[in-house]
């Protein structure tokens, strides 16, 4: 697990959601201690926490871990016109087309 990812990714993906840390740790359900011990002091987080942390911030607990670059994949046709967004283990439909994930 890389340690800096973690941090900077779980904050990142807060601030760009407009969260305040008291409002994640709710939607959590963690303290705001906790909180800190995980971001900020490297302990590890309860996969049931990374879990919550990843649907609360609608990414993948990889992006949160640092493993993974894009918290979004968003998948176009041949003119560059958007067809699909795929979040979080989530897929959004656009037009007629279909994104399956095997």
């Amino acid at each position: 697990m890389r340690e800096g990812g973690r941090k900077t990714n779980i904050e990142k993906r807060r601030k760009e959601l407009g969260l305040s840390q008291s409002a994640l740790c709710e939607r959590v359900g963690i303290c705001r201690t906790s909180y800190h011990l995980y971001v900020f002091k490297g302990k590890p987080i309860p996969s049931d926490k990374l879990i919550r942390l990843a649907e609360a911030l609608d990414c993948s607990t990889d992006y949160l871990l640092g493993i993974a670059k894009y918290t979004h994949i968003t998948v176009a046709d041949n003119m560059g016109v958007p067809v699909a967004v795929i979040s979080n283990s989530k897929i959004v439909e656009h037009s007629n087309y279909k994104v399956l994930l095997a």
